[in-house]
């Protein structure tokens, strides 16, 4: 699953946690998306913001469930 396709059907103020299948389960990330509709990507396990690049984003290798 792409990741950009799940924060683009997200609704907003939905939470869904993701990973990628090759990460450590210390790896999941948070994707909300606000009413303005940005999308936030959040170290679950730090609270710390996370850059998703593109690349990254189109990878097929995504897991993701809902909050």
């Amino acid at each position: 699953m792409h990741l950009s396709t799940v924060a683009e059907l997200v609704p907003a103020g939905v939470c869904v946690v993701a990973r990628r299948s090759g990460w450590s389960p210390s790896m999941c990330i948070g994707i909300e998306k606000q009413v303005n509709g940005d999308v936030d990507y959040t170290n679950l396990f730090t609270g710390e913001k996370v850059h998703i690049t593109p690349d990254s984003s189109l990878a097929d290798d995504w897991e993701c469930a809902p909050c």
